[in-house]
């Protein structure tokens, strides 16, 4: 009942066929996982599950300036503050398993931030809690990341999302 998982995603140049940088590069997500009746756990650079919640209702699907992922990354970074992460390098992520029947899902991530190269996302803890019966669908999220130096601390970000899709219809809040 168990399974291997992997991703890789790497940016490309529809010009070139160069990832930035000029090579090929899986900067987008590189992780390993293992599935089975008791989820999932996933290892590497991957999405936030915050950046899943949220996008998951985000009736833009990130291609317009007022997608609500577009507006956290750009608006909600003050002084001294870390800016909201899609991604997040080291991160060890457990997601519950998606059982016939069962509402509720639950999605834990954590990087510790430490080692040379750790980038984006460093220090991060994350996690979402959705609830999705059609045809409502609701989200909330929680994700602080470490400051950079010299400011410290945490930055804390937090979403509460829902959506209403029906053939024909769909409603979205943020």
């Amino acid at each position: 009942g168990l399974s291997s998982r992997f991703q890789l995603e790497a940016g490309l140049s529809p010009l070139s066929g160069a990832g930035p940088g000029g090579g090929l590069q899986f900067n987008r997500v590189a992780s390993l996982g293992l599935a089975g009746p008791w989820g999932q756990i996933d290892m590497g650079r991957q999405y936030t599950p915050m950046f899943l919640a949220v996008f998951g209702h985000d009736p833009f699907r990130l291609n317009a300036v007022f997608s609500p992922l577009h507006l956290m990354s750009s608006l909600d970074a003050q002084a001294g503050q870390q800016a909201f992460a899609a991604r997040g390098n080291g991160l060890l992520r457990y997601r519950s398993p998606s059982v016939t029947g069962q509402p509720w899902a639950l999605d834990l991530a954590w990087a510790s931030g430490t080692g040379a190269g750790s980038g984006a996302g460093s220090g991060l803890r994350g996690a979402a809690l959705s609830w999705q019966q059609a045809p409502l669908s609701l989200s909330y999220a929680r994700q602080q990341a470490a400051n950079p130096a010299p400011a410290g601390g945490h930055s804390l970000h937090q979403a509460l999302s829902a959506s209403w899709r029906q053939p024909g219809r769909s409603l979205h809040a943020h």
